[in-house]
């Protein structure tokens, strides 16, 4: 079985889980990356107004690709 863990880490917190994760699942690790900085004090008063929204993002392209069996 493969597992990719992909995940979106604002303040790097949620990597450093998924890291941590990826050490004892030895799987594939995957970042959703913002294509826009949301680094910042102001950015996080955006970022929660979009999420209030319901806004969707726009991120970069992923790298790895999932299969599903049947």
């Amino acid at each position: 079985m493969n597992i990719l863990i992909s995940y979106y880490s604002r303040t790097k917190t949620t990597e450093k889980v998924a890291i941590k994760l990826k050490e004892k699942l030895n799987c594939d690790l995957e970042e959703i990356i913002d294509k826009k900085d949301n680094s910042g004090p102001i950015s996080y008063l955006i970022s929660l107004l979009k999420a209030l929204r319901s806004s969707p993002s726009d991120i970069k392209e992923i790298k790895k690709i999932l299969k599903t069996m049947i």
